[in-house]
């Protein structure tokens, strides 16, 4: 009988990131940037999202700038990574942090964050992890040295018997300019590493939670006819007329919904004659469910019409 021997040195190693480890975050390589806003690199306020996922809370009297940054020298891995630009003010701890949907199935669990910094200043900038319900707390890691090179930081912790909430992220305290890429948080207490995920299921990722007709970076209510949808409806009674949109992804909840015109007019669409006029009508939300919407026109009769939309169910 003969016996082959397996050449170790042949066999792919597995690596621990990739071992059944998903990643609890959503658009962790920070290359989705849906969610810019008017306040982008102007004086973030409490609730503005950087980019898709990625969230501020704001404790101090600071003014923090930043968001969407594709600067080579000030990106760790991808295109794009998040800037925040910390200002002049107290030195009360602000936070970057992204909200963990299924909180609940992590009861008891060790999570484990790891993320990409870059920032100027040392002692200001650390990673964290926190939870409300019973046991609640806030666990951080190390400070960034502040070496203005990107650096790995972590944080693990057991997360409680019934957690009311999830919060992954980095905390900033005082003055300093803050690049964060890479994020990836796992269940277990072994540092992972991050592997960015394919372009398309990481958009997908994000628009279970928003999602809207104009292109990445646009700011909703910005005049243009790039990507604005067309809808092909029904009328209703002498002077009105319904429409159904789909959303490409099912939301985690009904969302709210925005509509604007090419013109940048809130709530209102361009209709189109059988002639081919086009006239701006007022619409109004009718109803949406997590899989679509439906709008009304009531002074008009034309069943084609034009424009963008805005669906939000973030946490």
């Amino acid at each position: 009988m003969v016996f082959t021997t397996i050449d170790q040195s042949l066999v792919p190693s597995a690596l621990t990131a990739i071992q059944n480890l998903p990643n609890i975050l959503y658009n962790g390589g920070l290359e989705v940037h849906q969610n810019t806003n008017s306040n982008a690199n102007n004086n973030y306020v409490n609730g503005d999202y950087f980019v898709d996922g990625w969230k501020f809370n704001k404790n101090s009297n600071r003014q923090m700038n930043g968001g969407y940054e594709t600067t080579a020298s000030n990106v760790y891995e991808g295109t794009a990574s998040l800037k925040a630009d910390s200002l002049s003010g107290n030195t009360t701890a602000d936070y970057i942090f992204q909200s963990v949907e299924n909180f609940a199935r992590y009861a008891n669990k060790t999570l484990t964050f790891s993320v990409a910094v870059k920032t100027n200043t040392a002692s200001a900038v650390r990673a964290f992890i926190s939870f409300s319900g019973p046991g609640a707390s806030t666990l951080t890691g190390s400070f960034h040295t502040g070496g203005n090179t990107f650096e790995i930081l972590t944080v693990s912790g057991t997360m409680g018997s019934a957690p009311g909430s999830i919060s992954i992220g980095i905390q900033v305290n005082g003055q300093c300019t803050t690049y964060m890429d890479a994020a990836i948080c796992v269940v277990g207490s072994s540092v992972p590493t991050f592997l960015p995920e394919d372009p398309e299921v990481e958009l997908a990722r994000c628009q279970r939670y928003y999602e809207k007709t104009y292109v990445q970076g646009t700011v909703p209510g910005t005049v243009t006819a790039t990507n604005n949808e067309w809808f092909y409806g029904s009328a209703f009674g002498a002077t009105s007329t319904r429409f159904t949109g789909h959303f490409k992804v099912e939301k985690r909840i009904a969302p709210t919904m925005s509509f604007f015109g090419t013109n940048g007019t809130s709530n209102q669409y361009s209709f189109r004659s059988s002639t081919d006029v086009n006239t701006n009508r007022t619409i109004a939300l009718n109803d949406n469910n997590t899989r679509d919407f439906q709008f009304i026109q009531t002074t008009g009769t034309e069943i084609t019409c034009f424009g963008h939309w805005v669906a939000d169910a973030r946490i």
